[in-house]
């Protein structure tokens, strides 16, 4: 094959295409020098300026600030770990998996992930409602002017009620408590305008003395108490007692690193990426 003469020095060469016959015999050929921005053909094929040397350099620009962006985006994938915050594994499909907690008391969460600016994390976690849920079902009027409460309790995840204890708070003032096995009919000897309850996880055998953190009831509020006969369905579930939910958490991103908010100390302490 044999190149223009005028053009054998410059083409020595960037890049270059053959074109084969139906014998596998050279037919034509594409010879490009990005040095010289020349092309020479065989046929002849008119450039267009899409193909010039400053369109390709764009064509590359853009190339590399994709490919530098989709490395910063990768970079955030992975598992990382504290000891004040537990470990947290964000997976590339947005969503993550967390465990955390001390000793034997050990706390889950699963939800979304979501980037904002700064490389910042915002984490939503699939279980946004960890309240004790707590519904009047029946509201009669008592006799000589009585005041009965009477709880119904339904546990979801757990076959042993006696595992968790019933507090019942009148005015913001614990009241009574009593094991959810016992609960029944209590009878209220004051005057009152508002009660929540409050449900705990204590097993009756247990290896280990730690206390999950409580689940606690919407406050109901009452105008006029007098003659009251009031039942309630509780709902005990038994996962919202170690399920850490997450509304909108923030994860700091600074640096390609990312740092959490101790709500005990106040201030923000770094994550270590081990993934």
């Amino acid at each position: 094959m044999n190149f223009i003469d005028e053009d054998v020095a410059c083409f020595y060469t960037d890049y270059y295409v053959l074109f084969y016959g139906i014998k596998r015999n050279i037919v034509g050929y594409i010879n490009r020098s990005m040095s010289c921005n020349k092309l020479v053909s065989k046929s002849g094929i008119k450039e267009r300026t899409y193909y010039s040397q400053d369109r390709l350099k764009l064509v590359y620009i853009i190339f590399f600030i994709l490919l530098f962006s989709c490395k910063t985006e990768k970079s955030i994938f992975g598992i990382y770990s504290s000891e004040n915050f537990g470990r947290i594994e964000l997976k590339s499909d947005s969503t993550y998996k967390y465990r955390g907690g001390h000793l034997d008391l050990v706390y889950f969460s699963s939800g979304a992930w979501q980037k904002v600016e700064n490389n910042s994390v915002l984490l939503n976690s699939t279980i946004t409602n960890t309240t004790a849920q707590l519904f009047l079902t029946k509201n009669n009027r008592a006799k000589n002017n009585s005041k009965i409460l009477k709880f119904i309790p339904t546990l979801v995840g757990d076959n042993d009620i006696k595992n968790y204890r019933f507090y019942l708070y009148i005015d913001n003032e614990r009241y009574t408590d009593v094991r959810c096995d016992s609960l029944n009919q209590i009878d209220i000897r004051k005057q009152f305008s508002q009660l929540f309850i409050k449900i705990n996880y204590e097993p009756l055998l247990s290896t280990s003395t730690a206390i999950s953190t409580p689940i606690i009831s919407e406050i109901f509020n009452f105008e006029n108490t007098d003659a009251l006969d009031l039942e309630f369905t509780v709902f005990i579930e038994k996962d919202k007692f170690f399920y850490k939910s997450f509304d909108s958490y923030l994860l700091n991103g600074k640096r390609a690193t990312l740092y959490f908010m101790n709500e005990y100390t106040g201030k923000w302490e770094k994550l270590k990426k081990i993934n």
